[in-house]
């Protein structure tokens, strides 16, 4: 069922491999639809400040935030940052709720 599927990956997580593969994916995905690839890296270093490997389900079935950090740099190398559009930020923000 999906609920046992889900459970699944809660608990096991994925492998450092299918993690870095959703990374890289993101990446792509990120940049074709005219938003900043590097925005992954930032939120990535967000999640490493509150990291506790310790902690709870994630924590302890994912790479840590600075072993993707480390995966995705290669990949934004010559990827240039791109400026997101006040109107493109406003539609985000209303659209999470902000």
């Amino acid at each position: 069922s999906i609920n046992d599927i889900t459970s699944a990956l809660v608990v096991n997580g994925y492998s450092r491999g299918l993690e870095q593969e959703a990374d890289a994916i993101a990446l792509e995905l990120l940049q074709r639809v005219g938003y900043n690839p590097w925005a992954l890296k930032h939120v990535l270093e967000e999640m490493d400040r509150q990291w506790d490997p310790r902690g709870p389900g994630f924590a302890r079935t994912h790479p840590s935030p600075q072993d993707r950090i480390g995966s995705i740099q290669p990949l934004l190398a010559g990827r240039p940052e791109v400026k997101v559009t006040a109107a493109r930020a406003d539609r985000f923000a209303r659209a999470v709720g902000d």
